[in-house]
């Protein structure tokens, strides 16, 4: 459903700014909003090139966690992209 869809991408993307700051960008509509009847939308993280990616993946975690308690998003499925085109 794309309503679940936008209010799971736009609580992820509040819980990123939490930690993140304005480094988070998005939520954002891709160009082909959906795949194989699969609605998507697409965060973007800015990390700098020095930043820990153990501390990083340890925190994306934790959001993950948090966001996806709530039983309406029981079905959602998050991919990460690490070098997104």
């Amino acid at each position: 459903n794309e309503d679940i869809l936008n209010e799971l991408a736009n609580e992820y993307a509040y819980a990123l700014r939490i930690k993140l700051g304005d480094r988070v960008l998005g939520p954002d509509k891709p160009v082909i909003k959906r795949i194989q009847n699969l609605y998507q939308k697409r965060i973007l993280l800015k990390i700098e090139i020095n930043a820990s990616l153990s501390s990083l993946k340890e925190m994306l975690n934790q959001v993950h966690t948090q966001v996806l308690s709530d039983s309406s998003f029981r079905y959602a499925i998050v991919q990460y992209d690490v070098d997104p085109v």
